[in-house]
């Protein structure tokens, strides 16, 4: 039996991807057992106190993504319900939050913390994490049922990475160079030199990441820290929701331009977020929601 958008009625509860808890578990792991031994370290060697600016940033690094470990195990058996009036959040057995599709006056993407969050006129909250199931396809309702929105996103011209990216960047560089430092001063050389992989890694990322972004009446632009990339609306075939999710985990919705050469551009990371970017971009290149 079909309901509204051609959903059957099972298609309209969204968990937590099973696959994730396996990453939850390594995390907390991984973090939680650095963070233990970065905590007793000073401890078996007293010299580390001497290097504090060294050492305490490691230990915040492996606390704060301890923490995010943490909070991904409290919730991972939540899930998220939608039919044709509202939207709601559960744990088992309990409801923790209903909302109203036409209350609904602001969205939020939190990029660290991996959720969208949804706030309405009584200022009561739901927060959809990216590793729901079938995100791409919770993105595609959320948009058709938001249009008092919609319609205000898509007169949206520049868009601006998010705040929190750059903290997640700004984060990551000091952990890694703390690792690196701390590695090469205990001469422990071949740590060094993973650890400086890892950092030369996320200084090359934060060079390909466009910084933000123009919609122009016939073409977009994409902002680069050394160089700029124009997109004729003309060259586009296509533009949808995706829930990327990389290697580490990381879920990342975003929204893919299908060009004509049937290359894809993903834009994501967004501060204004990926459905004002979807509106904004459909206002200019209309595409039917699936």
């Amino acid at each position: 039996m079909k309901d509204y958008m051609g959903l059957s009625n099972s298609d309209l509860t969204f968990n937590i991807d099973k696959s994730f808890i396996g990453i939850i578990i390594f995390g907390l792991v991984f973090f939680g057992g650095g963070l233990i031994v970065s905590i007793i370290m000073p401890f078996i060697d007293p010299k580390l106190l001497r290097i504090w600016w060294i050492w305490i940033p490691v230990i915040i690094g492996y606390g704060i993504f301890t923490k995010m470990f943490l909070d991904a195990w409290r919730q991972r058996k939540n899930f998220v319900k939608v039919d044709e009036n509202y939207i709601s959040l559960h744990s088992p057995g309990n409801q923790i939050e209903i909302i109203k599709w036409s209350d609904i006056l602001e969205i939020k993407e939190n990029n660290i913390l991996e959720r969208l969050i949804l706030k309405d006129r009584y200022q009561k909250v739901i927060r959809l994490e990216y590793q729901l199931e079938k995100m791409s396809e919770l993105l595609n309702i959320v948009a058709k049922k938001i249009p008092h929105l919609t319609k205000q996103y898509s007169q949206l011209r520049k868009f601006h990475k998010t705040n929190h990216l750059r903290l997640f960047f700004g984060i990551s560089l000091i952990f890694m160079s703390g690792l690196t430092a701390y590695s090469w001063y205990s001469g422990f050389l071949f740590g060094a030199l993973i650890f400086g992989g890892f950092l030369c890694f996320i200084v090359y990322s934060l060079l390909i990441e466009f910084t933000g972004m123009y919609i122009f009446d016939d073409r977009i632009a994409l902002v680069y820290p050394l160089w700029k990339k124009e997109i004729k609306f003309s060259q586009i075939k296509n533009i949808y929701f995706k829930n990327i999710r990389g290697g580490n985990g990381k879920s990342s919705p975003s929204v893919i331009l299908e060009l004509l050469n049937d290359k894809e551009v993903k834009l994501n990371g967004l501060r204004e977020g990926t459905i004002a970017l979807f509106s904004a971009l459909n206002n200019r290149k209309p595409v039917k929601l699936s």
